[in-house]
């Protein structure tokens, strides 16, 4: 007979920061507050931290990373295009992968 075994308990506490318009600067300035003062005024804390989910996405249009390397997201965007077609330019001039002379 399968039962359930119960183990390490824990309390996460999160903001109420669904307020319009707020940023991702004042999120977490919001979440350092509420981090201070749960060590001041909450005994038995042994460990307590701000964290927050990390996305990879484009730094030029903000499209979700869908490729392994860290240059060329597909094209997502004529940003991350025009970057990708001036790298692979950029390597057709030096002759591949090492440079000519």
């Amino acid at each position: 007979m399968k039962t359930i075994k119960k183990s390490n308990f824990h309390v996460e506490v999160y903001p109420k920061t669904t307020v319009c318009g707020i940023t991702v600067a004042e999120e977490e300035d919001v979440c350092k507050a509420m981090l201070a003062d749960i060590k001041r005024h909450v005994n038995d804390v042994q460990c307590a931290n701000v964290v927050c989910d990390n996305d990879q996405v484009c730094a030029s249009c903000g499209s979700q990373w869908t490729e392994d390397g860290d240059t060329y997201n597909g094209g997502c965007c004529k940003a991350d295009q025009d970057a990708e077609d001036a790298r692979t330019a950029n390597t057709a001039v030096r002759g591949g992968a090492g440079e000519t002379k």
